[in-house]
This record gives structure tokens, sequence and C-alpha cells, in this order.
């Protein structure tokens, strides 16, 4: 059975950071489209470290910064089940990359992308970089726009919300 069309995954290292915030953007872009409820959207880690924790503050409040509501996630860990419920499942990085290609189900119709390229500027923007060991926020509000900027994009071009 093929999942919904309308079913996106974010995966990340931890879950904490940028699969949280981009979960975050996309739920309230398509809530303001009038579409949250045709939508499935949820987030999740390659690694079992933080399994269990809420979002890193610092996500939080680049969220608030943006008058965007703060995510109560619950770290998790992908699983293969996760190839059979979402149509989308991105990564941010080139080690989530390759860990979701190798975890991908042969035959299965997932399409795994590098969230990035959405709203790159440039091939040298596409990478969405773990902000989670820098000091202070700037790193945060870095993931914030490139997130933002790949949301819009993917909903505009790809589904045409």
């Amino acid at each position: 059975m093929a999942p919904p069309d309308k079913s996106v995954l974010f995966v990340c290292l931890g879950n904490i950071c940028r699969s949280v915030m981009a979960e975050s953007l996309l739920k309230h872009m398509v809530a303001e489209r009038g579409q949250g409820a045709a939508w499935t959207i949820d987030s999740a880690a390659t690694s079992d470290y933080e399994i269990g924790s809420t979002p890193d503050s610092r996500t939080n409040e680049a969220l608030r910064r943006h008058d965007i509501e703060e995510s109560e996630h619950i770290a998790r860990q992908i699983t293969k089940k996760d190839f059979e419920r979402f149509h989308y499942i991105f990564g941010f990085d080139l080690s989530n990359m390759s860990r979701l290609e190798r975890m991908k189900p042969p035959g299965s119709s997932v399409v795994v992308e590098m969230f990035g390229k959405y709203g790159a500027k440039g091939k040298d923007d596409e990478i969405v970089q773990d902000p989670y060991y820098s000091n202070g926020t700037a790193a945060f509000d870095k993931v914030y726009d490139q997130c933002w900027r790949a949301c819009e994009h993917f909903l505009d071009k790809v589904v045409s919300l």
C-alpha cells in the first residue's frame, strides 16, 4: 500500500533541533493554507542519542521569535515502518541521507531527499547544518531560515499547495 501523498517525515541526527523545527514550520504553513487536517507530518532521528527528549530549548526559542507555536515533540528514532507510512522522508545532511538510503526497503515508493535542496540559494546551502553544538542562537536562526524557505518551496513547487 502506498503512503498518502500528503505525508512528510523529517529526519536528523537527534530529533531535537532541525527535524523538529522543520516539522513545526510545515505544520504551521499547511494550517495557514487551510490544509492542516489533510497532512501527516512528523519527525525522527537517525540515532538513539536523544530518544524520549524534548526539543532543544534553542529550537523552541527560534520558533517563538517568529510567532510559531513551540514544539512538544518527543524525540524518537526512525523505523522501517516509517518507510511505509510516509510519502516523503527528508534528511538534512549527507550523514542523514546515507543512513536513510541504507534503511530504505528495496522497491519502496517513498521519496528520500535532502530537504535543504528545496530552499537552497546555491549548492552550498543545501545542507542544513546541525546547530546543536553552537553557542547562542545564530545557528538556530540560520536553520529556521533554511527550513522556512525549504517548506515554502516544497509546498509551492512540489505539492502546489
